[in-house]
């Protein structure tokens, strides 16, 4: 069960993570998008509860766990009237228009055809629209994986909610300092958060967590008193800091 979007950034440390989770654990991730992690962890037989705070991600995965043929079938009937104009202006509408069929499928196309892999950003490429991503759409089932809409305009508090999962995971991706960010224009399907604000939930929390992130100097710095992994560009474990492409940072 692969996931047929393309994540906004490609994580290595899927296989990492599922050495530091147990096989049957309870997982809540935040941050839902192409849920390539998370598909991973369930494969592994872990029940995963994925939180987005952006209703437009939720509806796609949530239609794709109960009629992914449809979607597919729709994909394939506008795909091919999609130029270049149109495509632009979709990224603009798409999370306005028709039902939720219709978005679901307009998502899968611009998603993929993005050369960010993000549905309302980034120019096109239609070469990145393929039969196999087509197919793991049509087959998609989802099982041991849950799509969860918080409806909230910060994600991070979704993290102060009552939950039984065992572990939280965070896909953080590229370390910020947030700045110039305020009034910043974001797409339907975009997700902000303030790095320093998850830093001080991150380390406050009682439940198990883990933080990814592309490497940075400041996320050595800021979780220090953390036990962090290091991961090369192949998902391995690594102990040589120029080496490392990803930092997984656990508050246990």
């Amino acid at each position: 069960m692969k996931s047929p979007l393309k994540d906004i950034i490609e994580f290595k440390s899927s296989a990492a993570l599922k050495r530091i989770i147990p096989t049957g654990s309870t997982v809540s991730t935040l941050l839902l998008y192409g849920a390539t992690m998370e598909l991973s962890l369930a494969r592994n037989d872990c029940t995963v509860v994925a939180h987005t705070n952006k209703y437009p991600v939720y509806e796609f995965w949530k239609y794709s766990k109960e009629d992914s043929t449809s979607i597919a079938a729709a994909v394939q009937e506008f795909y091919p009237q999609i130029d270049t104009e149109q495509f632009y202006y979709l990224q603009q509408s798409w999370a306005q228009v028709g039902n939720p069929l219709t978005r679901s499928a307009f998502f899968f196309i611009l998603n993929r055809c993005s050369t960010l892999g993000n549905a309302s950003t980034g120019k096109i490429d239609k070469n990145n629209f393929n039969s196999l991503a087509l197919g793991y759409l049509r087959n998609f089932k989802g099982d041991n994986f849950y799509p969860l809409w918080d409806e909230i305009e910060n994600p991070l508090e979704a993290l102060e909610g009552k939950t039984e999962s065992d572990y939280w995971i965070i896909p953080a991706g590229k370390f910020s300092f947030n700045l110039f960010e305020e009034g910043k224009s974001r797409g339907s399907d975009a997700t902000s958060f303030n790095h320093r604000e998850l830093h001080k939930r991150i380390v406050n929390m009682k439940i198990k967590a883990l933080v990814v992130y592309k490497s940075h100097p400041s996320v050595f710095k800021l979780y220090r008193n953390c036990n962090l992994h290091m991961v090369n560009s192949y998902g391995k474990p690594t102990s040589q800091k120029d080496k490392c492409e990803e930092i997984i940072v656990a508050n246990f």
